[in-house]
C-alpha cells in the first residue's frame, strides 16, 4: 500500500490535512498495543505487507512496513468519519435505554440536565476527553482501608455525586477507554442507589473519536446541585445469598473474571485462588466486539448467554 495508498484510505476518515514523512520505528499505538485501554489506537487495516493504523491520541495516521518494521508516520487530523450518527440501533435489546451512540450524545452533551462522567484515570483524562466531561474520583469503587472494591456508605456517594455535579434530575452519560467496565460500574453504582437515569456512551472513549466528536482537555465545573441517595440492596448479592444460590436448581452463578482467576493460577490478591462451585465461567468481555469496544448484537449476546446456561428463566449471579 505505502504511503499513497495509505493516504487514498485515510480518506474514510475526512482527514482535512495529512503529509508523508519517514520514521524508524511504529507508534506507540500499534503492535501488541492495540486494544489495549491504555492504547491511543483507533482501528487497523491490513494490507498486503503494510499496517494502515489510525491514532486517535497523535492524531496520526501510520503506515507500518511490517518486516522491516519502517514506518511512515502520515500526520493528520481526524474530523467525522464517513457515517452518520444519530440515535443507537439497539433493536433487540431488553433495555435498549441503557445506552447511546456517539451521534446521541454529541447532540444532548449540551443540555442543561446532562452530566457526561469520565470513568477513567485521571492521565486519561487530561489528554482529552469529550467536552464538558467531569472526571470520577480515582478508585472511588475501593475501599481506601482494605484496598477491597465496595460500595460507599450513603454520605459518601452523596458528596461524590453532588462534586460531579450529579443531582436528583441529572441525565448521566458515563464512559470510559476500558470496553465500558468501569463505565458500567458507575451505572450500576447510581442505579443501587437510585439514581435510574444513567445511560452508558456505547464504545466508550473509542467511539467518541471515531465519530469525529470534539476533544477538550481542561477540568470542567460541575453545577451545585443536590442529590438523594436512595439505597437500593435487591441487586446486590451477600455471601450467604451465593452459598444458598449453590444449591437452589433455578439459580446460576456467572463468573465474570479471567482465565487465570477462574482456574485458580492467580489469586489476584485473595486469600483463596479458584471458583465457586457450581458456576459458569464466562469473561466478562466475550460480550463486546473486540474491534469497537462497543456490545455484540442482543442476538449475539442471548446466543453466547444461552451457550452457557444463563437464560431469563434464572436467577443469575454474578461475580
Amino acid at each position: 500500500m505505502g504511503p499513497a495508498g495509505a493516504r487514498k484510505e485515510a480518506q474514510t476518515y475526512r482527514i482535512s490535512w495529512i503529509v508523508g514523512a519517514p520514521a524508524q520505528r511504529a507508534t506507540c499505538s500499534a503492535g501488541n498495543y492495540i486494544g489495549s485501554p491504555y492504547s491511543s489506537c483507533l482501528t487497523v487495516s491490513r494490507q498486503g505487507k503494510y499496517i494502515l493504523v489510525i491514532d486517535a491520541w497523535a492524531r496520526a495516521c501510520t503506515c507500518i512496513d511490517r518486516p522491516n518494521y519502517i514506518t511512515y508516520n502520515l500526520l493528520a487530523r481526524i474530523s467525522r468519519p464517513n457515517r452518520a450518527g444519530g440515535a443507537m440501533a439497539a433493536e433487540g435489546y431488553a433495555h435498549p435505554e441503557f445506552l447511546v451512540d456517539a451521534g446521541w450524545v454529541d447532540a444532548h452533551k449540551g443540555d442543561a440536565n446532562v452530566v457526561i462522567v469520565d470513568c477513567e484515570v485521571d492521565h486519561a483524562y487530561a489528554r482529552g476527553h469529550i467536552p464538558g466531561a467531569v472526571l470520577v474520583p480515582d478508585n472511588y469503587e475501593k475501599d481506601p482501608d482494605s484496598g477491597r472494591l465496595f460500595l460507599m456508605q450513603p454520605g459518601q456517594f452523596k458528596a461524590m455525586c453532588e462534586g460531579l455535579g450529579i443531582g436528583d434530575d441529572t441525565l448521566v452519560i458515563a464512559y470510559d477507554h476500558s470496553r465500558s467496565l468501569t463505565a458500567a460500574r458507575l451505572w450500576w453504582s447510581l442505579n443501587t442507589y437510585g439514581h435510574t437515569n444513567v445511560k452508558i456512551l456505547n464504545g466508550g472513549w473509542r467511539a467518541w473519536v471515531a465519530s469525529g466528536g470534539k476533544v477538550d482537555f481542561g477540568p470542567a465545573a460541575p453545577k451545585s446541585v443536590t442529590f438523594t441517595p436512595k439505597r437500593d440492596d435487591s441487586k446486590l448479592a451477600t455471601a450467604d445469598d451465593l452459598k444458598q444460590a449453590c444449591e437452589v436448581g433455578d439459580s446460576v452463578i456467572w463468573d465474570v473474571r479471567s482465565d487465570g482467576e477462574w482456574d485458580g493460577s492467580n489469586s489476584r490478591g485473595n486469600k483463596r485462588a479458584g471458583h465457586v462451585p457450581g458456576a459458569v465461567h464466562l469473561e466478562w468481555f466475550n460480550l463486546l466486539d473486540s474491534a469497537t469496544n462497543e456490545f455484540k448484537p442482543a442476538g449475539e449476546i442471548r446466543r453466547i448467554l444461552t451457550e452457557h446456561g444463563i437464560t431469563p428463566d434464572k436467577n443469575v449471579y454474578t461475580y
